[in-house]
């Protein structure tokens, strides 16, 4: 199976290895070992080529193929320990792509906290309003309960405090008008 492989200076040699890798669904050392034995026979084409010429030429081109070719290896091994690396990082990272829901997590039930203990006061000032009141209420049952006791004794005490029978009459009038 054979692949054709464009060198292309503006893109990385990298990404072309990988996306082709991921179309033909192979490992991308696999599509770099293919482009090297590619480059390696097209070099092999061009010295014979050269056969006809002196030797000096041919030492000469066989000298720079190997020097190509030594260059496109390095390259090569360079590529697959960058994707080595780069997947053995994305492992890494993908272990701790929790965190960020953790942490988004954390800050929900830290303001969880707040909202209840802000419910927590609330409900604890109302307790102390309901206690005064209730304090209030049970005062005053007290009294009544007193009032009572002295009404069942026979002592009665009077609701108006008349000291004059005058302001009696002034406020029996009154009274009476507004029936």
């Amino acid at each position: 199976m054979s692949i054709s492989f464009e060198w292309n200076p503006e893109s990385m040699l990298f990404e072309q290895a990988s996306n082709l890798a991921k179309s033909r669904g192979e490992t991308i050392e696999s599509v770099i070992d293919q482009a090297v034995a590619i480059y390696l026979r097209s070099q092999s084409l061009e010295i014979q080529d050269f056969s006809s010429q002196n030797t000096s030429t041919r030492k000469l081109s066989y000298m720079l193929a190997t020097l190509l070719g030594i260059g496109l290896l390095a390259q090569c091994a360079m590529i697959t320990k960058l994707y080595k690396e780069d997947q053995a990082l994305r492992k890494r990272l993908s272990r701790y792509g929790g965190i960020a829901s953790k942490e988004s997590f954390l800050l929900e039930l830290d303001e969880d906290i707040r909202s209840r203990e802000t419910y927590v006061s609330k409900l604890l000032e109302e307790e102390k309003v309901a206690e005064i009141r209730w304090e209030a209420v049970r005062t005053k049952n007290q009294d009544l309960d007193e009032k009572n006791h002295l009404e069942s004794l026979g002592y009665y005490e009077p609701m108006y405090d008349f000291h004059v029978s005058k302001d009696y009459k002034m406020r029996f009038d009154q009274i009476s008008r507004l029936a």
